[in-house]
């Protein structure tokens, strides 16, 4: 007789964020930028969207990659992710614009994974790290703009 496997949707996802702590994984994207081959995510500066959304389309919560905060807001909002006041574990958060030392201003996102922390990637170390929800313990402290929640979640066992 065959068994019923049934997969946990919410702690597999919740493992994936976790375990990306330091990852190298969402460090490169390369494409083809007027004919010449890019690392359009400047080796970790700027791969938040591509984090948070790799693992989103993993786990099939999103219906695909991004490398913008915009896109990814977009396709949070397209798939079913509602905006929530209060963070649960396993919301996606959007941060406010900073600006960063090239000049220019940029979103962020990551995911929160309760008592008032988040993992987000770093900036200053290109690879995905746990921090305070809104940066307060580094110094640098970041409002939150969104934080999104997804209903398949509702029932979830955090």
């Amino acid at each position: 007789m065959a068994q019923k496997v049934e997969l946990n949707r919410f702690k597999n996802y919740m493992l994936m964020v976790h375990r990306s702590i330091g990852s190298d994984l969402f460090r490169n994207l390369y494409a083809s930028v007027d004919g010449e081959e890019t690392d359009i995510l400047r080796d970790g500066i700027l791969s938040c969207a591509y984090f948070v959304s790799s693992v989103l389309f993993h786990c099939k919560l999103i219906d695909d990659l991004h490398t913008t905060v915009r896109g990814l807001e977009a396709n949070l909002q397209r798939s079913g992710w509602k905006k929530i006041e209060e963070p649960k574990v396993g919301s996606v958060i959007v941060w406010e614009p900073t600006e960063f030392p090239d000049g220019g201003i940029r979103r962020h996102a990551g995911f929160y994974i309760g008592d008032a922390e988040a993992i987000s990637n770093r900036t200053d170390q290109r690879v995905p790290k746990a921090h305070s929800m809104n940066f307060e313990t580094e110094g640098k402290y970041r409002a939150i703009e969104a934080i999104y929640w997804h209903e398949n979640f509702d029932d979830a066992d955090s």
